[in-house]
């Protein structure tokens, strides 16, 4: 069994952490953070948009803390590395990692540079090292149903796509870290980036953007509003982000328009798509799934065979992070 450990113990540490005890697929030799606590503090902790969904699987004092990397790489000499830090680390603790010869496995976004995420994508290469930025929408069966109905034509041409995506502005962990917050990009690359990227992994790159961002508590990228236009008709929307005050729950979906339906999806009534004509309304319940767990099964599978991620490319990670640039440069800018 390969050896992989957690870099950065907040919430979504700890979310890989608990998906990787369960999947039993690598062994989570270490748990690296500076701050010695940060489990017992992560544990206790009521914050974050989601549930942490805690199981019994991950028995944390079990598993060795440390607060340097380079001696948690010397003592337990992992072949992987999950990492779960502030963005403003993204880029320094993965080459590190890559450039030590671990494949990473890395929370979006990638990085907040093309140039380097263009780096770490060769370093990768250079290394043969599995390389893989975490979009769980990819792995989302409410959203890979969408991919599905335009893929198979399930009901003809799409024609209107909004995606819509929202909480209150994080006050927890290290958010409440002034510097984690100037550096982080805002809701446009911490949140509105997951229907970025998965706008381009349904319907590719559109041929104009027009977009208006909000200053929020955050940065002046809190809340966007977007339109993203195809050649042939198609038009996208995104919205959402953190503007809101920071108990106001979480909530995410679609609304789509095919030629033959209409198709809607809220996390608020979790695994129901409706899909409507002009003379009925009917429902499809899907089956209960975890893309947290899906999407680090599918990078410990590829890390164990080989495999490039093809179903969540570096590549094109690193085009949703281009994407939110050309979003951010060309947007007008609203108090």
């Amino acid at each position: 069994m390969k050896k992989i450990i957690v870099i950065g113990f907040g919430f979504m540490g700890y979310t890989h952490a608990d998906r990787i005890s369960v999947s039993r697929k690598f062994q989570l030799c270490a748990i690296v953070d500076r701050d010695r606590e940060i489990v017992q503090k992560t544990l206790s902790a009521n914050a974050g948009n989601l549930q942490l969904n805690k199981t019994a699987s991950l028995n944390v004092s079990a598993i060795p803390v440390y607060t340097d990397l380079d001696e948690c790489l010397i003592k337990e000499k992992p072949d992987a590395a999950a990492i779960c830090l502030p963005t403003q680390y993204h880029y320094s603790i993965a080459k590190k990692c890559l450039s030590a010869g671990l494949h990473v496995f890395m929370e979006k976004p990638m990085c907040l540079s093309a140039d380097e995420g263009r780096e770490l994508i060769n370093l990768a290469a250079t290394y043969k090292r599995v390389f893989m930025i975490a979009h769980c929408l990819r792995f989302s069966e409410e959203y890979l149903y969408l991919k599905k109905c335009i893929d198979e034509n399930l009901y003809g041409k799409p024609e209107f796509i909004s995606f819509s995506r929202s909480s209150g502005a994080p006050s927890w962990g290290g958010w409440k870290n002034n510097e984690v917050r100037l550096n982080s990009g805002g809701a446009l690359y911490d949140m509105n980036i997951h229907d970025i990227d998965f706008l381009n992994y349904l319907c590719g790159k559109p041929a104009h953007i027009k977009s208006v961002l909000i200053k929020g508590p955050v940065s002046t990228a809190d809340y966007i509003l977007s339109s993203w236009q195809y050649t042939g008709g198609l038009m996208a929307h995104i919205q959402g982000g953190f503007l809101f005050h920071s108990k106001m729950p979480f909530s995410c979906g679609y609304i789509c328009r095919f030629s033959d339906a209409s198709l809607r999806y809220s996390s608020i009534n979790k695994n129901v798509i409706e899909i409507a004509s002009d003379g009925n309304l009917s429902q499809i319940t899907l089956g209960d799934s975890d893309p947290y767990r899906e999407e680090i099964d599918y990078f410990c599978d590829c890390v164990i065979h080989g495999r490039r991620p093809e179903r969540c490319l570096p590549e094109d990670s690193l085009e949703a992070v281009i994407l939110c640039r050309e979003t951010e440069l060309t947007a007008e800018v609203s108090d």
